[in-house]
């Protein structure tokens, strides 16, 4: 039973990393926490379960990326777009991401109800055993794709030009416009890229938990703790961190209660801020006084 808590854990954590990426990206380079984040996903999950049902669920992930993409570089557009130009803190960007929340929020309302719903999958039956471990065939789609997301934004960020400008805009957004970077460009994508993130991780957590307007709220939570405990734009550093709290989560249920799983994890957010504020593969920046 531990070994089959702790694979659960470690598929749930890797689901967490990846949704945490995309928000980490925006944070990291903005210092902007984007509170819209989980209603992207949400919006994600809908717009996957909606095309499954007519086409099917792989195509159905690839239009809800491509399809949350889409919104955020439109909010990026309108809105957040405007605020840097003015100059806007973070705080009244994070103000602007709370309006597109409930946006989408009711807008998903509206169009689906808020009845929770199925997102099936042709395998969602199918199981397979390892040893005295049981293992659903989502669930390995889940730890795949999820392996080879990180993976992939991984070389991204650390081994790409884009990648490049996007570790200076992190580091000083005003010495790179100098350095002759399209800053506004690289908005653009880096938005893009958050909001794809945030719907391939709804539409494959979607089967598992449901879906309906609010699915994103304590996703959204956790993703902020993922990306303390992570240290910002650390690909290795979120999913570790992602992993930690599914692992925690996991554990909690199995020996105490499912009701205390979240309360466990940020336990651990806790202990890691107070051990080590940076995060996990975060570097600590020098204050100047």
């Amino acid at each position: 039973m531990l070994l089959q808590q702790l694979l659960n854990g470690l598929i749930t954590g890797v689901l967490y990393g990846i949704a945490a990426l995309g928000l980490g990206f925006i944070y990291g380079i903005y210092f902007v926490p984007n509170m819209a984040h989980g209603a992207i996903f949400m919006f994600g999950a809908y717009i996957v379960l909606v095309v499954a049902l007519k086409v099917n669920y792989f195509c159905a992930i690839l239009v809800g990326i491509v399809s949350a993409a889409f919104i955020m570089v439109i909010s990026d557009a309108l809105v957040f777009k405007k605020l840097r130009k003015r100059l806007g803190d973070a705080t009244s960007m994070m103000i602007a991401s709370i309006g597109i929340e409930y946006v989408l929020i009711t807008l998903a309302e509206l169009i689906w109800t808020a009845d929770p719903r199925d997102l099936p999958v042709p395998w969602q039956s199918n199981v397979t055993q390892i040893g005295k471990v049981f293992i659903a065939y989502h669930r390995i789609i889940i730890l795949v794709v999820a392996i080879f997301t990180a993976i992939l934004i991984h070389y991204l960020v650390q081994r790409t030009k884009f990648g490049k400008a996007m570790r200076a805009c992190a580091q000083d957004m005003l010495a790179a416009k100098i350095l002759g970077i399209n800053t506004e460009r690289l908005s653009l994508i880096v938005f893009a890229i958050s909001g794809g993130l945030a719907a391939l991780a709804g539409g494959l957590i979607g089967p598992i938990i449901m879906v309906y307007p609010t699915m994103g709220n304590n996703l959204l939570t956790k993703c902020f703790a993922i990306v303390i405990l992570g240290g910002g734009m650390s690909i290795p550093g979120l999913m570790a961190g992602g992993i930690v709290l599914g692992l925690a989560e996991a554990l909690t249920t199995q020996y105490i209660s499912g009701q205390y799983a979240d309360v466990a994890s940020f336990l651990i957010l806790v202990l890691v801020l107070i051990i080590r504020p940076s995060g996990f593969f975060g570097k600590t920046k020098p204050v100047k006084v």
